[in-house]
């Protein structure tokens, strides 16, 4: 074995040192050196990142444990799913088995404690010959990533040293940090569409599901200094309790430590509520899994910072004052922050988590088997007892890419064999049935129910007032994605067999001399005709309804082989006609779209739109301020991704953020050439590019640029509108939908949306109003499905999608994000309508 070498030797500096970062490829190095080194650690490289960085797991053990690691693995699966095992093997496991943690470290690369902390938090679990840190190796095994978002830290380090030394040390980098998502990588753990998340998933809960789990953070700087487990109200009830009684057991102990240590400023059950957040910290309590994440106060990346005391802030939510409290019991009184402080705390809150997984091994055990079985008995007792997705969905590809998710994060899938009868009605044979008496019963409940938010005196400040959820009031994915679900409430009698979703299989349907149609209700309809375009196959599209199909449905004519390649290439059988069809038609064209990309910290709806135009083989340039303040005569389409129009025109950045942070956030200090905007040149360009032809879509927040720099003579009815009179932190709401409209080819007459904040729109009367076309409209009454919403009445009647003429060209305005986080699949055809020429 090679020597083993402390970080301080290996780096040439101390991790933790002020103005100093090690770097991602230098972590990799040094851990595949612990791993020759020492017979404690086995390193992995698990899979490549989105930028093709190593993504590399280490497990930590004693010697002997680690020579059994697939035992052990096996054991931590079997337990937490024991529903086959009888009482002795559940002794043995308890007796005999390890407890299984797994942590994952500067997700969010901006936050590099995490990184910078574990090499030696690993090298001390290597060699210290303390007896608690033996008793750890022994009892437990630790799956540790020592970065869960590589290109970020890479992109996070270089900015960082090519700046350090000048007015811009420790400042924001002006781009995401991740090549997509940016900080939204931790809001990707119910639908893993990005690689890390993917790669994190599938090692952590399709392999070991631990029984703890904690997520390393940083937080801003004038609150506390570290928030450790638990959260703070209002918390889930869905999952087990004992996930929360978990959770302040494991906090006990970090808290002890750290205070013990002299540590101040440690804050527990505030700031971060336990209702719901898709990370993996607050998604895996559904799974009974422990989920846990420590949130530190931040540094200028590197560099200290200053903080006086009187700069130091309550928090509606759990720190009414800074003062002590039970939670706060020591407040920190200000000064010079620095990272070492970040490391020593999250460093402390590690080992404390470790120490209470090897103390308590045997009743961790007992606790997951106890909580799997509530699960179980649960399904079996309570409604709904089974979940049916039968078939003839309107998007099959979208239901089988749903059912696959539920099958990554471990669900159990059935199929039906033959058909059965529930409640007077008969479901065909090839229907879905997802069994409630399953371990991730909490997380069904939450995904496929009807879900109703909380409103109580923890989600409302101490005058009363809604405050905003750290995300959405719901999360029922099936209605984001329009996969029909159907709840028993008896338990299904039928023949049915345990399987993996089967994607649809592609090709055409019967041969034809009149050609072939493509189904504009199947999102992957769009993905073909940009393949068929690509082949340069001619694309028609109906515009007008016939027979059995809807207005949109495209229409192919041409080579049978080129047809087949792409029908099976994207999953869908395109269906032959039998004669000519009597409906009016117009010639699709690929259009020349652009998106607009700002810096200022980037956008991260900007990113989430170009992964998604890149999923479905959609074409576009990205265009700055210098393409939009030149000449958009290349494009036809202009794509405004949500955004404040400040950070669009780059013109009252820093009063922007002191109106919407309140001195919490200021604007990013960042060198000149960074400060984007197109100022009133390039608003002038677009106002010309409209104007002459040209099409803009404006999603979501964008649509106040339109206004108040597009004229659009429309007004959003909720700007400003206190809480108490209307309130919708990201709930579904249903809408009418004109599906003769071309934005709404594809589309049922009545659906759902993923409404969050306050968008309504009104027409303003002008001599003109035909100009105006009203795509997407609320209804009455009876609005909400799922989530929480107060002053139904205020988005009566509004509009929520508007095409707006401008002359020669016209405005599309979304009043939502019908393509929010690449989740809402049931919208995305409202914004891929637009794209289609």
């Amino acid at each position: 074995m090679t020597e083993l070498v402390i970080p301080e030797e290996f780096y040439g500096f101390k991790p933790g040192t002020d103005r100093k970062l090690v770097r991602w490829d230098n972590v990799v190095e040094y851990f595949l050196l612990l791993d020759e080194a020492s017979d404690r650690i086995k390193v992995a490289e698990v899979g490549k990142s989105t930028n093709g960085n190593p993504m590399i797991v280490a497990y930590i053990s004693s010697p002997e444990n680690l020579m059994n690691l697939d035992e052990i693995k096996e054991d931590s699966w079997k337990i937490s799913h024991p529903e086959n095992l009888d009482v002795e093997e559940v002794e043995r496991i308890i007796n005999e088995g390890k407890s299984v943690v797994a942590m994952t470290m500067s997700i969010h690369a901006s936050e590099v404690g995490g990184t910078q902390m574990v090499s030696d938090f690993a090298y001390k679990l290597l060699t210290s010959d303390e007896s608690l840190v033996e008793k750890i190796r022994e009892n437990v095994v630790l799956v540790l990533f020592p970065c869960a978002n590589p290109d970020g830290q890479i992109m996070t380090v270089d900015w960082y040293r090519e700046y350090k030394g000048t007015e811009y040390e420790g400042g924001s980098m002006p781009w995401l940090y991740h090549e997509y998502v940016g900080h939204d990588n931790n809001r990707d753990a119910l639908t893993l569409t990005q690689v890390e998340t993917r790669i994190m998933n599938r090692i952590i809960l399709k392999e070991w599901f631990p029984q703890a789990y904690v997520d390393h953070h940083q937080m801003g700087f004038y609150g506390s200094r570290f928030f450790i487990p638990p959260n703070s109200n209002p918390l889930n009830e869905v999952a087990d309790p004992l996930v929360w009684v978990e959770q302040k057991h494991y906090g006990s102990q970090m808290a002890i430590r750290m205070e013990s240590q002299g540590i101040e400023g440690v804050e527990q059950a505030a700031v971060f509520p336990a209702d719901f957040m898709p990370g993996f910290s607050l998604v895996w309590p559904w799974f009974n899994i422990c989920g846990m994440f420590t949130e530190s106060g931040s540094v200028k990346v590197a560099t200290p910072v200053y903080v006086h005391y009187h700069q130091l802030q309550p928090h509606p939510r759990g720190r009414p004052e800074y003062r002590a409290s039970v939670n706060f019991p020591h407040p920190w009184k200000g000064g010079w922050w620095h990272l070492s402080d970040i490391l020593e705390g999250q460093t402390v809150a590690a080992m404390a988590t470790l120490e209470v997984a090897a103390n308590n091994r045997g009743m961790i055990l007992r606790n997951m088997y106890n909580k799997a079985m509530r699960s179980i008995e649960k399904g079996r007792d309570e409604a709904p007892y089974a979940f049916i997705i039968p078939p003839g969905q309107s998007d099959p590809n979208t239901t089988y890419r749903f059912l696959q998710t539920l099958r990554d994060m471990t669900v159990e899938v059935h199929r039906a064999k033959k058909e059965f009868k529930l409640d007077n009605v008969i479901y065909p044979e090839g229907s879905y049935v997802i069994f409630a008496d399953q371990v991730a019963r909490p997380f069904l409940l939450m995904m496929l129910s009807r879900t109703f938010y909380r409103d109580n005196i923890w989600v409302r400040t101490p005058e009363g007032k809604p405050m905003m959820n750290y995300d959405f009031a719901t999360q029922t994915m099936a209605e984001f994605k329009g996969v029909e679900v159907v709840e028993a409430n008896v338990i299904p009698s039928g023949e049915f067999s345990l399987v993996e979703p089967t994607l649809p299989e592609g090709g055409l349907k019967g041969e034809s001399d009149y050609g072939y149609l493509i189904d504009c209700r199947i999102n992957d309809c769009f993905k073909a005709v940009n393949k068929l375009h690509k082949l340069g196959v001619p694309v028609k599209r109906f515009t007008e309804p016939f027979g059995e199909y809807p207005a949109g449905m495209f229409h192919v004519m041409g080579e049978d082989e080129k047809l087949e390649k792409v029908a099976e290439e994207t999953n869908q059988e395109f269906i032959s006609l039998s004669g000519p069809v009597e409906a009016d038609s117009v010639e699709v064209k690929p259009l020349r779209v652009a998106m607009y990309q700002r810096y200022w910290g980037g956008n991260m709806d900007e990113g989430w739109t170009r992964w998604l135009l890149e999923q479905f083989e959609f074409e576009y340039t990205t265009v700055m301020d210098e393409e939009i303040k030149g000449e958009l005569d290349d494009f036809d389409l202009l794509i405004l991704p949500s955004d404040a129009t400040a950070l669009i025109t780059g013109e009252g950045v820093e009063e922007y953020y002191e109106e919407k942070y309140k001195g919490a956030f200021t604007a990013p200090v960042l060198p000149e050439k960074y400060k984007s905007g197109i100022g009133e040149e390039g608003v002038e360009k677009v106002n010309e590019f409209v104007e002459n032809g040209g099409t803009v879509i404006a999603l979501y927040e964008s649509c106040d640029f339109a206004i108040e720099k597009l004229k659009v003579p429309v007004k959003n009815t909720l700007k400003d509108m206190d809480p108490e009179k209307f309130h919708c932190p990201g709930s579904t709401i249903w809408v009418n939908i004109d599906n003769k409209h071309p934005l709404g080819y594809g589309m049922p007459e009545k659906g759902l949306i993923l409404l969050r904040g306050n968008h309504a729109y009104a027409v303003k009367g002008t001599h003109n109003n035909d100009d105006y076309k009203v795509v997407i409209s609320y209804p009455e009454e009876n609005m909400m499905q799922s989530g929480w919403l107060i002053g139904e009445e205020q988005l009566a009647r509004k509009a929520a999608l508007i095409e707006a003429k401008k002359k020669d060209g016209k405005v599309i305005m979304y009043g939502f994000q019908p393509q929010n986080r690449a989740l809402t699949d049931a919208t995305f055809k409202l914004f891929f309508n637009a794209l289609v020429g």
